[in-house]
């Protein structure tokens, strides 16, 4: 594991924690409270699993590294939920609806797409095209007419 990840591992596994916390709820209303304990023990051990995996794209130094981690979050719900049977739509639902609860808690962590927040997204976007690390995002941004 990279020493980015070992520092940081407190702080991600808080961010889990967190998302965890919200998809727990979900999971009892969807499921019941047997299912969702058993389940959300799997959801941590998967992600301790993958979050030893995760390629160093930069850490602090790279805009998306957010991003990167909170693919290996939901990479864990989809992982052991897909292996319990549960259809995708039920998980996409379930993962929508727990970042969309996150996001109302936690305004500072919702996905900056507003006007203001453009030129952070064109500047990310430049950076990816760079591929500095391996493993890393990569993506365009286009400009739009506003349509």
């Amino acid at each position: 594991m990279d020493e980015y990840y070992i520092q940081k591992k407190s702080e991600f596994m808080a961010n889990f924690s967190m998302l965890n916390s919200v998809m727990g709820d979900l999971l009892v209303d969807k499921y019941g409270d047997e299912f969702a304990n058993n389940v959300l023990k799997e959801i941590n051990k998967e992600y301790e699993s993958i979050y030893e995996q995760i390629p160093y794209i930069g850490g602090d130094s790279n805009l998306l590294t957010f991003n990167l981690e909170s693919a290996a979050e939901n990479l864990a719900v989809y992982l052991v939920l897909k292996r319990k049977g549960k259809p995708l739509s039920d998980i996409g639902e379930l993962s929508y609806k727990a970042c969309e609860k996150i996001f109302k808690l936690h305004p500072d962590l919702a996905p900056k797409s507003s006007p203001e927040y453009i030129p952070y997204i064109k500047k990310a976007a430049q950076e990816s095209l760079k591929r500095k690390y391996p493993g890393d995002w990569v993506y365009t941004f286009i400009e739009t007419d506003g349509e």
